[in-house]
């Protein structure tokens, strides 16, 4: 069959190739050939989340001299099965897919250990695409996170936030975040008044961003042996807080920069700063930093590079980007030379979190907190007096919280009544713990550094309770075990969760100590259980979760610059959602569970050239 290649509508025009091949700077656009889109397709893998593509069968057939009906038969779909028997392929053959039927089951790997029963619940975030939608974020604001592409995205209010690495793009799983602000304004728009530019200039650039839109350049004038900078100043903060200051830097001409928190009173009399190098993506000096600051490699060469400090009094800080000849902050310009920048965020506490785009004003994007109660508790956890659960994750910083991977909770009582893997308020210390109205029952702690990827398995019932970690540690402990338990966690982490699974027995301490040491429970390794992209692996999935999907419907409705309201009903129950609402103003809309035959009103204005998109799906029950 032959592919065809053409840009969404939405991005004819409008994106920009970059990179060092001969279509570097065409605009792409169905205005170009298709020899010439294919090529980008094929070529320019970050390209890809901007076009899409159809096929046809023309030009793709076969004249019977071509094919040895006693070694191939070739079907109406163009499927193509050879015959195991023969080994002499005919020259015809070679570029086509030729799928052979084996004889017998491979073995399995010798090494292969898992649980002698598949668990009761997974959460396989780190492999699976979508989960019961019935699952969500109680987050009320958007939150971005890093798609397959490496570009950041929004996701919208109570969206599950499935991210992936920047550079590897490898599906790293579900963000969770606590609350945080980013308090500076305009954290993107460096053409505004409260961005001054020192000894020099910024442009838009024709490099993409890691937003995929075009990135600013600074660029130095040619005053001589002086700084060429910009700065931002007018973030407020208060005495004896510490904050933190980010933003993404990439090497133009100059591959050197050096990242400054403004406000020298501020800090004790010097400013916090890193000299950054962008060419090797290190950071080369740094001075009056609360601790070491850090550089994240981002897609296409770009870094996130990060300050923390504590304010010594209150006022209003800020940051400077200074551009560098070579390691030499101070030097005469050359008018042209410069480096690109994107994204800047100041918040409260000791590291950056996920970026939150601001405007006039600071935004707030509050925390990501999963929690499953009432009868989704009851039909996915039915009884917790005895059972297994395993997480797999990266650990996040703590945040004057204690924050829970996971947690079994109960009424308070006389006390909490909770089974939970937690963090301390050390970012290393991490610990699983039985509490029975309030009484704690023997908590195991152990040590994870932030940033760390770990796996731990508890498992539990009365009197007989085992913790294992893939670095090996495991405890034993003899508790109670709370009654009454009726909601499932997970709260104020900031990490990713790859993985949660449960199994509603104590299994045996050997299967989850050979389970911990592997990296994650399920996965393409031999020792892994299938995923749920493979065959056998659909068991995991709830057979509604899958009808849910496939009949979700999304409606875009064009502004005209009135209030226009419409009542959705449906003769069945559905949840609603709203996809995007950028520039529109949404006055009221229906509930996020909306029932069979009542009218749900959605009122919104928008201005004439925006679009409202909603979507409804329908409620599959058991």
């Amino acid at each position: 069959m032959a592919m065809v290649v053409r840009v969404k509508p939405e991005y004819n025009g409008k994106i920009a190739v970059q990179s060092s091949n001969s279509y570097n700077g065409i605009i792409l656009s169905n205005n170009l050939s298709q020899e010439t889109l294919v090529q980008i397709y094929n070529t320019e893998d970050e390209l890809r989340d901007f076009l899409y593509t159809t096929y046809t069968t023309v030009g793709d057939s076969y004249a019977p001299s071509q094919i040895d009906p006693s070694l191939i038969h070739a079907y109406a779909s163009e499927e193509i099965t050879h015959n195991p028997v023969k080994t002499d392929y005919p020259a015809n053959t070679v570029g086509k897919h030729l799928n052979e039927t084996r004889g017998k089951i491979d073995g399995f790997d010798s090494s292969f250990i898992r649980a002698t029963t598949r668990p009761s619940v997974l959460f396989d975030f780190a492999n699976a695409r979508f989960m019961d939608p019935r699952i969500q974020s109680s987050r009320t604001t958007i939150g971005t996170y890093v798609d397959r592409n490496g570009i950041i995205r929004v996701a919208q209010a109570r969206k599950l936030r499935y991210t992936y690495h920047p550079v590897t793009k490898e599906s790293l799983g579900v963000i969770q975040e606590t609350r945080k602000t980013n308090l500076a304004t305009y954290s993107n728009t460096f053409t505004h008044a409260s961005w001054t530019k020192t000894r020099g200039s910024i442009m838009t650039s024709a490099e993409l961003a890691p937003d995929a839109t075009f990135a600013t350049k600074v660029i130095e004038d040619t005053t001589a042996n002086s700084s060429h900078q910009i700065g931002k100043g007018d973030v407020p903060v208060s005495a004896n807080v510490k904050y933190t200051a980010s933003i993404f830097v990439k090497a133009a001409e100059r591959s050197f920069v050096m990242i400054q928190m403004s406000n020298t009173a501020i800090y004790g009399g010097s400013n916090p700063s890193a000299l950054v190098d962008l060419g090797t993506g290190s950071i080369v000096s740094f001075s009056n930093c609360s601790k070491n600051p850090t550089i994240e490699a981002y897609n296409n060469g770009w870094y996130r590079v990060a300050l923390t400090q504590v304010a010594s009094v209150s006022g209003s800080s800020g940051l400077n980007v200074q551009l560098s000849q070579n390691n030499t902050p101070s030097y005469t310009g050359d008018g042209v030379s410069g480096a690109l920048v994107f994204g800047f965020q100041f918040e409260e506490g000791n590291f950056a979190s996920t970026y939150i785009p601001t405007n006039d004003v600071a935004v707030l994007r509050e925390t990501d907190l999963v929690i499953i109660e009432g009868a989704l508790f009851a039909e996915y956890f039915p009884n917790v007096t005895e059972g297994t659960l395993l997480c797999s994750a990266y650990k996040g910083f703590t945040n004057g919280a204690y924050p829970s991977y996971w947690t079994f909770i109960g009424p308070n009582t006389t006390g909490q009544n909770s089974i939970r893997l937690t963090n301390l308020l050390a970012d290393t210390d991490m610990t699983n713990a039985i509490y029975v109205d309030g009484v704690s029952q023997s908590p195991a702690g152990f040590s994870v550094p932030a940033g760390n990827f770990f796996t731990n398995i508890m498992t539990w019932k009365a009197g007989d309770a085992k913790i294992f970690n893939n670095s090996n540690a495991s405890f034993d402990i003899t508790p109670s075990i709370p009654k009454n338990i009726n909601a499932f966690r997970i709260e104020d982490v900031n990490g990713i969760i790859r993985q949660i699974a449960f199994w509603p027995k104590r299994l045996d301490n050997s299967v989850i100590q050979l389970m911990a040491k592997n990296s994650t429970l399920v996965g393409r390794n031999p020792t892994q259980m299938p995923t749920n992209g493979d065959l056998g692996g659909c068991a995991f999935l709830r057979p509604e979760t899958l009808l849910r999907a496939k009949s979700r419907q999304e409606f875009s409705v064009d502004g005209t610059g009135a209030s226009v309201t419409r009542n959705i009903r449906r003769d069945y129950d559905f949840t609603f959602e709203i996809v995007d609402s950028s520039g529109v103003t949404i006055t009221a809309q229906p509930a996020s569970s909306c029932t069979a035959g009542t009218d749900n009103a959605l009122t919104f204005t928008a201005p004439l050239g925006k679009t409202l998109t909603y979507a409804i799906t329908p409620v599959y029950e058991n």
